[in-house]
């Protein structure tokens, strides 16, 4: 009978109330989108996990930075429920977006409410797989009843379903219409064997409330469906709105930090150009003082030459005076003169003998020899006599001799008895002491010894604690033994 053909199609439309629950599978699925998301929200700088497409915990973590593998301690500290065996999506979107974040030890940003929502459309675009057979409900339950329960359990609240659900809709006409034209016939064939006692009122009964509560579980999923995603829409603008904010505020730090950057390179560059133009004043200074020895440098190559020719002028004269003395002159009143050795008178067999005397000082003129008489034969005394030497070069001959203090180019006193040898010390003046000070090095390393010869820095007096010792030889005074000095404040 046709009766019997219709019914699969009315089981199939019974069983429009499938039990879903949870596997194993999807239960790790929906942890880890739960745990991605309660990372990303738990630091601001994880935003590499928005790129991450993993559905197992250890996958997740394989991917994850050192400061996520610390963070997501608290999240596996959280037990997992025993019972999700029995979970519909219903549930395990409950769990996921609402119980797990209220849990103790979380961290307080990965509870945001981002997360939640994150981890709501995640598990709702999930599909749930039946792990177990479904029970058939009593077709005649009461229409009560069927309404009470809520039609959107295990569907997916996502854009397509809801539109797969209203293209169903719009189907049931068409579906209804081959149903009613199946049940006349089958009404049709009752009335026919009716006479054999075969009565299926009953099964029409049941088609009729099973199509009636169809009509109706389509009708509500509908409303719900629209509802739900209107109100997915109000929470997603004010997580746009927050998300732009916090892009507004980074983007004003940034801003901040770059001028405050600029700032500090433009306070650098002042420094460097003020120390730009100290080393550019340094440097002009420098340049002026190298002009000035430059000049000083030349001045003293002319003294130096104007030293030698004086010191050759000299040295012809002592010659020319040593060779006039050396010849017998004829007797003559001496001379007075300051710097003069007076040569012992010596007895002879002839009664008057002229006594040969030599000039020390170059310069000097001659003095022609007196007769000292034989009968009154005595010695004459040897007083000291006074020169002024200038500095010694590095041959320790001294390049200056006058017959008084000459500030400026004489800078040793040295006082000797026969005109061939003597003692030497620095001039006890204070312009000389000041000038020495100045230049020690060039003006006393000649003819002078010390522990600190260039330590003259604060000191105002020269000391000499052992008189030096010079000859005269070739026309100059010569150092034999240096002086020693030291210096006094």
């Amino acid at each position: 009978m046709k009766v019997f053909k219709i019914l699969p199609a009315l089981l199939v439309l019974c069983a429009a109330f499938p039990a879903f629950s949870a596997t194993d599978k999807e239960m790790e699925e929906a942890r880890t989108y739960t745990a991605q998301a309660y990372l990303r929200y738990a630091n601001n700088g994880s935003d590499y996990l928005d790129n991450i497409s993993v559905k197992t915990l250890s996958e997740l973590k394989g991917k994850l930075k050192a400061k996520e593998l610390e963070n997501i301690k608290s999240f596996e500290a959280v037990a997992v429920p025993k019972d999700y065996a029995s979970w519909d999506k219903a549930k395990l979107t409950e769990y996921w977006s609402k119980t797990f974040f209220a849990s103790k030890g979380l961290i307080a940003e990965g509870c945001h409410g981002g997360a939640k929502a994150r981890v709501k459309r995640k598990i709702e675009a999930m599909t749930v797989t039946a792990n177990a057979s479904a029970q058939p409900k009593e077709e005649t339950a009461s229409k009560a009843d069927e309404n009470s329960a809520d039609p959107l359990d295990g569907l997916e609240a996502d854009p397509n379903a809801a539109v797969a659900a209203l293209t169903d809709a719009a189907a049931l006409p068409d579906s209804l219409e081959a149903t009613q034209k199946r049940l006349e016939e089958a009404m049709e064939e009752e009335a026919a064997s009716h006479e054999k006692g075969n009565s299926y009122t009953w099964v029409y009964i049941g088609i009729l409330i099973a199509l009636v509560a169809v009509v109706i579980w389509l009708v509500i999923f509908a409303s719900k469906v629209m509802k739900r995603n209107e109100e997915e829409q109000r929470e997603y603008a004010p997580l746009s709105g927050g998300e732009d904010s916090t892009a507004s505020a980074r983007l004003n730090e940034a801003r901040e930090e770059n001028n405050s950057l600029r700032e500090r390179f433009s306070a650098t560059i002042a420094g460097k150009d003020r120390e730009l133009s100290e080393a550019r004043q340094a440097a002009e200074i420098l340049r002026r003082e190298n002009t000035d020895l430059r000049r000083e440098n030349e001045a003293h190559k002319a003294e130096v030459h104007r030293l030698r020719e004086d010191l050759a002028r000299i040295g012809a004269e002592y010659k020319a005076h040593r060779e006039a003395t050396s010849r017998p002159a004829a007797p003559a009143e001496p001379a007075s003169q300051p710097y003069q050795a007076a040569a012992p008178a010596q007895a002879a067999s002839t009664p008057i003998q002229a006594a040969p005397v030599a000039s020390p000082l170059p310069g000097t003129p001659s003095v022609a020899p007196h007769p000292v008489p034989a009968s009154a034969p005595q010695t004459a005394p040897q007083m000291p006599r006074t020169i002024f030497l200038g500095r010694a070069n590095s041959r320790g001959l001294f390049v200056r001799a006058d017959r008084k203090l000459n500030i400026g180019h004489t800078l040793f006193r040295l006082d000797t008895t026969d005109g061939f040898a003597g003692t030497f010390r620095v001039a006890a003046d204070p312009t000389v002491w000041e000038m020495a000070l100045l230049t020690p090095v060039e003006s006393l390393s000649g003819a002078c010894v010390a522990p600190d010869l260039e330590m003259t820095a604060g000191m105002n007096r020269i000391v000499t604690e052992s008189p030096g010792t010079a000859i005269f030889e070739d026309g100059c005074w010569k150092v034999i033994r240096k002086a020693k000095i030291r210096y006094e404040a």
